[in-house]
């Protein structure tokens, strides 16, 4: 059973997302945080399997330089980054900044759950995986 905390600022992207996770065996929501502040507190107490962090506009820049800090917290801890436009992020900028993979935002939550199992296997997602 993989444990999974989702970031996002916006509450209808984690509602969406707590939705698809619900019926998944294999996939356990232990928490969602509103911010990286809060996230690094649920991450520091659960220490949790995956990261799925939402970013947006106004919060990607900071959200990406908090990724070495929740690494320290949870040295095993898997981050799946999804972005939309205009959040300023590139797929290469989030891999830099230490995220195990990048999905658009705008590919739809059907990526959501084959990305999250793909990067808790290991694997590097750069868009949906294949």
């Amino acid at each position: 059973m993989h444990r999974i905390v989702l970031v996002a600022d916006d509450p209808a992207l984690l509602h969406a997302w707590r939705q698809r996770l619900e019926y998944e065996r294999d996939l356990t929501l232990l928490a969602e945080a509103r911010s990286g502040v809060d996230a690094e507190t649920v991450i520091a107490v659960l220490q949790p399997d995956l990261l799925v962090l939402g970013l947006s506009p106004g919060t990607a820049i900071a959200a990406l330089a908090q990724l070495p800090s929740w690494r320290e917290l949870a040295p095993d801890l898997r981050v799946l980054v999804l972005a939309g436009p205009g959040a300023g992020a590139a797929v290469s900028t989030v891999l830099a900044a230490g995220a195990d993979g990048y999905l658009d935002a705008d590919a739809g939550s059907v990526d959501l759950l084959p990305s999250m199992r793909a990067v808790l296997a290991g694997e590097c997602v750069r868009g949906a995986p294949g």
